[in-house]
């Protein structure tokens, strides 16, 4: 006889984590700056969060007290391991559960050395850790694991993996020190041995551990670095992105995330960084290259400059929360609002020059009119391609709050969210902007920058509808791209410069821009993945200027493919589910504890990202 369904449930209400907002892609890597950086110590300990990490939410059935309270209980556990692991996002041949096994057994070897790595989960769900747990053995996930510990005031607050493969419950220190993750594995590396019980008597691959030799993959920035009296910071980490999206039967929800949820990447780029994290330092000049390609001796010159504008022309992206913004050309802040969001997106606090200035002077002078090696006039033009949910309009109207707008010709967004009613295309005809469709792209083909580039070249009429309505001939050049040669992409993800194909399969002329993070910029905390071409220095405008007009003199005599990248496939498993079970998303004890707030100091509280005196939504753009 079958047993009897669960008893249906409703999803229940949520409060969301105010810590980061439209995030679209990708994960961010970085490494700090630290005292004997130069020996490129290696990484000995890979620390993960749980919620919107591992998870790309945490679904529980709401009534089973089972899976909170033994281990083993695994009752559901195809249904329930694909609404919390498994992405329908990416299609695939793998399951994001396979990607995630094969991700970690790499992650826990180190080939140069033949040294194990350690990996373990701590965590704010308010479940505890034997529910995490049991979630994990359901998905298969848990033999890579050494500990898992939750920050929570039940005990045990912890369980650890024991010699024959079992687990066992245990009290880590955690009320001993700072309410703060940094804290926490500040504590380890002091004293692994309370932390992992199952190093007391097995001898201990983390005697000696140092921060630097300590990975933290987590979802929310500020458990990088903590206010405690001693400040600690997380000196290598791994930002995991965030997103809203309509999820499954669970309608729409806010602050989704997953590692590798929206793109496989994410586990390419989480194994190099794990291997070589010293190249994930920041960059503080804009590197120029022109690459091999055919014809090269014949010098083609430059026709279409295409920006990417998160943190490439912004240093970091705030946008208003006004729904206006994003659906109405030509909408304007107040005086004094249009101020504060003009000066933290696009003014340079590292520098007494004023970047605005000088982006807006280098602009001018790429669109003006040159004369080419053969004596003739021409003109350059100017688009935007970036990743954004809000929309193209979005894009331009911030974009025209710094007074830039006029340079451009058009802007191309991909990611949009079409439920909420955002254009994905602008163009300029003279004075006016206008909205407009973009392309459909075909099934066989990757939404890749590179993907877009190699579109525009076969059909420019296409992607700047202006060409085909009253052609300026200031425009004239457009029409007749004939390769990729004749554009260069502007970008701070070096990822967007390459596609699958190999080492000629990228943009061959490019500028990778600024990236680096601020500890506390202009008093908001930790701020990662920033960037800002001229944020840094003033130089970066004098060398991209004279990279477009002679790129030829920044040739790069050949190019190296990584032989350690991971590869996946491209299309997902679907376990079996069983529609009548109904599951309740969990969250941290940070997003619980904010549930018993008033609603005003809810509102507040959700705007630590906040300008001083004015609401906005950052915005972090991923590939």
């Amino acid at each position: 006889m079958a047993p009897p369904p669960p008893p249906p449930l409703c999803d229940a209400d949520r409060t969301p984590s105010a810590h980061s907002r439209t995030v679209t892609e990708g994960v961010w890597c970085f490494e700090r700056e630290f005292e004997g950086q130069d020996c490129r110590p290696k990484v000995k300990l890979i620390i993960f969060d749980w919620d919107e990490t591992l998870t790309l939410s945490t679904f529980f059935q709401q009534t089973t007290a089972s899976g909170r309270g033994s281990a083993g209980w695994n009752e559901w556990a195809d249904y329930i391991t694909l609404h919390n692991f498994e992405t329908p996002f990416v299609q695939s041949a793998k399951s994001r559960v396979q990607k995630l096994r094969e991700l970690f057994a790499s992650l826990a070897f180190d080939p140069e050395t033949g040294d194990e790595r350690i990996l373990g989960i701590l965590t704010r769900n308010n479940q505890g850790s034997i529910a995490c747990l049991n979630l994990l053995m359901m998905a298969g996930l848990h033999t890579h694991f050494s500990a898992l510990w939750c920050m929570r005031h039940t005990l045990p607050n912890s369980v650890f993996r024991k010699a024959d493969g079992s687990w066992a419950s245990f009290t880590a220190p955690i009320s001993e020190v700072y309410d703060h993750k940094a804290d926490v594995i500040t504590s380890m590396c002091k004293n692994p041995e309370t932390w992992f019980p199952q190093f007391k008597d097995n001898g201990n691959p983390l005697q000696g551990l140092r921060m630097e030799e300590v990975v933290l993959v987590d979802d929310v920035r500020t458990n990088f670095q903590s206010n405690s009296n001693e400040k600690p910071k997380i000196l290598r980490y791994c930002k995991v992105a965030r997103y809203d999206c309509v999820y499954r039967e669970h309608g729409f929800k806010r602050d989704m995330g997953g590692l590798g949820a929206k793109t496989d990447r994410d586990y390419v780029i989480i194994l190099d960084f794990v291997r070589k994290p010293w190249e994930y330092k920041a960059v503080l000049k804009a590197q120029c290259i022109e690459r091999p390609f055919p014809k090269s001796e014949m010098r083609p010159p430059v026709d279409l400059v295409v920006f990417d504008f998160d943190e490439t022309l912004t240093v970091h992206t705030w946008m208003p929360p006004d729904r206006q913004c994003k659906t109405e050309i030509g909408f304007r802040l107040p005086v004094d609002q249009l101020a504060h969001f003009t000066e933290y997106n696009f003014a340079s606090p590292y520098a007494e020059y004023n970047r605005v200035e000088l982006l807006d002077a280098m602009l001018q002078d790429l669109v003006g009119p040159y004369e080419d090696r053969n004596g003739d006039t021409r003109t350059r033009s100017l688009a935007i391609l970036t990743r954004n949910e809000d929309g193209a309009v979005a894009v331009l109207n911030l974009l025209a709050m710094a007074g830039l707008d006029r340079h451009f010709s058009a802007i191309w967004v991909l990611g949009t969210d079409p439920e909420a009613g955002a254009a994905n295309g602008v163009y300029r005809q003279g004075s006016e902007w206008r909205t407009f469709e973009l392309p459909a792209r075909r099934d066989d083909m990757e939404p890749t920058k590179l993907n877009v580039l190699r579109c525009v070249v076969e059909d420019p009429k296409v992607w700047f509808p202006q060409l085909s309505v009253n052609p300026d001939p200031s425009l004239a050049t457009l029409a007749g791209l004939s390769s990729l040669a004749s554009i260069v992409l502007v970008d701070d993800e070096r990822s967007s410069f390459q596609g699958a194909g190999g080492e000629g399969d990228c943009i061959f002329r490019h500028c990778e821009v600024t990236r680096y993070d601020d500890d506390n910029f202009r008093g908001q905390g930790l701020v990662t993945h920033m960037g800002g071409l001229g944020a840094k220095c003033a130089e970066d405008f004098v060398v991209l200027q004279d990279f477009i007009k002679r790129p030829w003199q920044y040739r790069e005599n050949a190019i190296g493919q990584d032989e350690d990248d991971h590869c996946f496939d491209s299309f997902m498993h679907v376990p079996n589910a069983k529609s009548e079970v109904h599951l309740v998303r969990q969250h941290p004890l940070e997003e619980v504890e904010e549930d018993n707030l008033s609603p005003m100091s809810r509102r507040k509280a959700r705007r630590t990202r906040s300008c001083p005196g004015f609401a906005v939504e950052e915005v972090v753009d991923g590939h």
